[in-house]
């Protein structure tokens, strides 16, 4: 591996071993007196000041000479992905290129290590990328959609870097984190689109504007639509996530309460779906009904304390069965009642 250091003796980012400064110096000079120690330099070189497609051709030069030149194998798998596009991320190539720096690789488990720590890299490099066009484009219909599917593609990557190295906690806890970063860029703008709409039918309904009301309420549609989508995606890559906490419960680094239980509604358990919305109407209809019960008879018997109880039951009692039932639908389903009963 290619790497700064100053110390004479110093540990390797890569393998961790410890790096004899003489005898890298030595080494170094030896592959670059080598057959390929220009071609090498010049791609290194390249793919350092990001001029990828111009590094992928050195990378080639080498490999059509020697195609067991496994460092030509792991560079030009970093500069594929760093000359994807959104719509083309080229993570299924990229991926065989490294396989072949392991396959050809002198010492296997340092440069599965060194592979990991590159994919590691370009994942997170271009992942950024993934976001900022989902931020530009989020109010077209399948955006989330889009944005699912394509980290899907980048994160095989991660995935393929944690199965090579099982025992290093930062590989999972990439996919972890960019798992939870995919599930929550879109939420605020979800609810800020329902809300625009819903005041926009409110107000023109109020003002008789029917055209108004009723183009309102298509956007209020739409809206709905887009976070169900979203919902249905976001359960997609909480699976996804789990796997990953799966690995950082294993090295130590998470509990079991970090989990996120998902569970699709399918005809098996369509009747908690139903018992979980019928309990919680019965019970706020109870509620408002027994409160409004106790405040007339308050008033007949002129019972103060009575009275009191009536109007705390009428505030609160809706308020404490909503958090009931949404707590009772996070956890059979792992999302809000609102949205539960929506998707049903």
């Amino acid at each position: 591996a290619v790497q700064e250091f100053s110390d004479e003796n110093t540990n390797c980012a890569f393998c961790g071993s410890v790096i004899e400064v003489k005898q890298s110096k030595e080494f170094y000079t030896q592959v670059l007196k080598s057959e390929f120690g220009n071609f090498l330099m010049m791609a290194e070189t390249a793919e350092e000041a990001t001029n990828y497609e111009e590094a992928i051709n050195y990378y080639n030069k080498i490999l059509e000479k020697d195609t067991m030149y496994a460092d030509a194998w792991l560079g030009k798998g970093n500069c594929i992905i760093y000359t994807s596009k959104i719509a083309d991320i080229r993570m299924k190539e990229a991926l065989t290129y490294w396989k072949n720096a392991i396959k050809f690789a002198e010492h296997k488990a340092p440069m599965q290590l060194r592979v990991s720590k590159e994919i590691n890299k370009v994942v997170q490099t271009f992942f950024p990328t993934l976001i900022n066009h989902y931020s530009q484009y989020s109010g077209l219909d399948d955006s989330y959609a889009e944005l699912a599917s394509r980290f899907l593609i980048l994160e095989g990557g991660i995935d393929y870097a944690c199965q090579i190295c099982p025992d290093e906690p930062q590989f999972f806890q990439t996919g972890y984190d960019l798992c939870e970063r995919v599930i929550t860029t879109p939420t605020a703008g979800v609810d800020a689109a329902q809300g625009a709409a819903a005041a926009s039918v409110i107000v023109n309904t109020l003002a008789g504007n029917k055209h108004s009301a009723k183009s309102g309420q298509v956007y209020w549609n739409k809206a709905n639509e887009r976070e169900i989508q979203i919902q249905e995606f976001s359960n997609k890559i909480n699976h996804v996530k789990n796997k990953y906490l799966d690995g950082l419960i294993r090295l130590g680094k998470k509990s079991e309460t970090d989990r996120v239980v998902i569970k699709e509604i399918t005809p098996d358990n369509k009747d908690k779906v139903k018992k979980i919305k019928n309990g919680y109407i019965m019970t706020m209809v109870l509620l408002i009904v027994g409160s409004i019960v106790l405040t007339v008879i308050s008033a007949q018997i002129e019972g103060e304390a009575l009275l009191l109880i009536g109007i705390l039951t009428f505030i609160f009692g809706p308020i404490a069965n909503v958090v009931y039932y949404n707590s009772k639908a996070k956890k059979e389903f792992g999302m809000t009642l609102h949205l539960l009963l929506k998707i049903k």
